[in-house]
């Protein structure tokens, strides 16, 4: 359905002049091998996967389903499937949030950059 998507856009775009294509992927939790290589095959150059926080409390006072490991496992499909760059969506002070807990968040978004540029 996601590569029909894009044919339709495709085809009805002329994404000739297109600077920056950008898919939101969406939360951790919907994050699929098979979603990241159909948005990498559509020739999407950016791809965004939206934690919010990395922080297992804080995700809960929000009600987000996720887990941390399943963001970083998302992050990983993405550059599995040749996706280089990945944005992450951050919300700066959630209920439960701290300065520290926020800087443990951006602490852990680093880690994934630090990994994929040594890679």
């Amino acid at each position: 359905e996601l590569t029909m998507l894009f044919k339709a856009v495709e085809s009805s775009f002329d994404l000739s002049t297109v600077r920056e294509y950008t898919v939101e992927a969406g939360r951790p939790d919907t994050v699929t091998p098979e979603k990241m290589a159909a948005i990498h095959a559509a020739g999407v150059g950016r791809v965004s996967i939206n934690p919010q926080t990395l922080q297992p409390a804080v995700l809960a006072g929000i009600g987000r389903k996720h887990t941390v490991e399943q963001f970083y496992e998302a992050f990983d499909i993405a550059r599995r499937t040749g996706h280089t760059n990945i944005n992450t969506d951050l919300i700066a002070g959630l209920p439960t949030d701290t300065y520290e807990s926020f800087c443990r968040t951006v602490d852990g978004i680093f880690s994934c950059t630090f990994s994929i540029i040594s890679a």
